[in-house]
């Protein structure tokens, strides 16, 4: 299972502007058939979903950029982006979800998932509406688990994917520097939980608030060795993965099947 982790930073409330500077970054980067290429949260606009209608064309018009890049390179392709509601409430009239979305080789959409978790200290809560549903997806080679950055503080969910048979989590992310310790040191901790690899792709730059974002892009392993790990500036980092070694350290350290329910 070969990764790309795609690192890097996004225009403020302008997807489109963010979308031509990735094109640019990307153009001498050619994945390979069924490769997997992870971005960050909220890639082409941030966290400010003002002039929702705006926002609305303009991640459209990312979305069909991606699964267009999928169908053109038959690959995998996950990351964060802005999900209008299909019918707007009077409680959630101006917002919308944070929603991490997968499109297999064909460019098709085959599954999403809502962030579950919204930071409320940034007012996630007052832009954004909590998704309700933990996504675990199947494919023939295995099953992959769906997060979104401020989920990794709540290990019940990843324990629910350990619990379904998730050998892979993927967590699209924009985690603060000032915290990137807590960000590298919860993403072993899962993998360690759960035996299972954990994936989280961060961006760089600075956040709505102009607080810095810390990168720090990373692979953990299911013995929480790091596969890879990219630094505080824009990059690629490219992993081939073996799922088997999920299978070997939860068969010789059956762990899991010792957890009590209290």
């Amino acid at each position: 299972m070969q990764i790309h982790l795609i690192q890097f930073a996004s225009s403020e409330s302008e997807p489109l502007r963010t979308l031509e500077r990735l094109k640019v970054w990307l153009k001498d980067f050619k994945p390979k058939a069924n490769d997997w290429m992870i971005f960050p949260e909220m890639w082409p606009s941030s966290f400010n979903p003002k002039e929702l209608k705006k926002q609305e064309i303009e991640n459209a018009f990312c979305f069909h950029w991606l699964k267009n890049y999928s169908r053109l390179h038959k690959c995998y392709m996950t990351g964060s982006m802005l999900e209008l509601p299909l019918r707007r409430t009077k409680q959630y009239s101006q917002q919308a979800y944070n929603s991490t979305y997968l499109i297999d080789p064909k460019g098709e959409l085959i599954n999403r998932y809502r962030k579950i978790h919204l930071f409320t200290l940034g007012q996630e809560h007052e832009k954004f509406i909590p998704g309700r549903h933990v996504r675990t997806v199947t494919f023939p080679w295995g099953k992959i688990g769906l997060a979104i950055c401020f989920d990794l503080r709540f290990p019940e969910l990843f324990r629910m994917h350990a619990k379904r048979g998730a050998q892979v989590v993927m967590i699209p992310s924009a985690w603060p520097k000032v915290r990137i310790d807590h960000w590298l040191t919860l993403l072993k901790a899962r993998a360690i939980e759960n035996q299972c690899f954990m994936i989280g792709v961060n961006k760089v730059g600075k956040d709505l608030h102009g607080l810095p974002l810390g990168g720090h892009s990373a692979i953990f392993g299911p013995w929480g060795e790091c596969h890879g790990l990219l630094k505080s500036r824009p990059g690629i980092l490219s992993v081939k993965l073996d799922l088997q070694e999920v299978k070997k350290v939860r068969k010789q350290y059956p762990f899991l099947k010792s957890r009590v329910f209290l």
